[in-house]
């Protein structure tokens, strides 16, 4: 198993990792960026992402967009941000499995 400074760990069972989130937690969104600082770019990136909507350029919206929300996920506890993946996880086996039973 690689070792991440520390960050990794081995657990009991024999397959899994687990990944200490006590180090991530510890860390700024990003060094030196005040929660002030990243309302300023959060709200730079959507004037962004509305201007290239306006002008219909999907493609470069879409990009602003997806800056947007790595900033704003960057803020968020990693706790709900792997709650969240886990459900959107679940979604997709569910709709899968529904789609294969040609039930979607």
């Amino acid at each position: 198993m690689a070792d991440l400074g520390g960050r990794l760990t081995r657990s009991r069972g024999p397959r899994f990792g687990a990944i200490d989130l006590s180090w991530f937690r510890a860390q700024a969104y990003a060094d030196g960026v005040t929660e002030s600082e990243r309302t300023e770019r959060l709200a730079q990136l959507a004037a962004d992402a509305r201007a290239a909507e306006v002008r219909g350029e999907g493609w470069v919206a879409c990009e602003a967009w997806g800056r947007y929300e790595l900033v704003r996920d960057g803020g968020r506890d990693p706790d709900e941000l792997l709650a969240e993946g886990i459900a959107l996880s679940r979604m997709a086996i569910t709709l899968a499995g529904e789609a294969e039973r040609g039930e979607a």
